[in-house]
């Protein structure tokens, strides 16, 4: 499981509260990691078939605070 830092979670705030658009790839791929390792991300999800990978981490980034 990824070791989210403060700074990471500082980030995903920022991002929730509209205070940046987006998250850093570096984030972004630590998150996609976490919920595809926990199984938590749909698989067509993952594999962009069913829906948007990015959007799902966005939407879903709030459960690792």
């Amino acid at each position: 499981m990824p070791n989210f830092t403060e700074a990471d979670k500082i980030q995903i705030n920022d991002v929730l509260t509209g205070n940046k658009v987006d998250l850093d790839q570096e984030l972004y791929e630590k998150l996609y990691d976490h919920f595809i390792r926990n199984g938590e991300m749909p698989y067509g999800v993952a594999k962009a078939r069913t829906g948007d990978p990015v959007e799902w981490v966005h939407e879903h980034a709030h459960e690792v605070l």
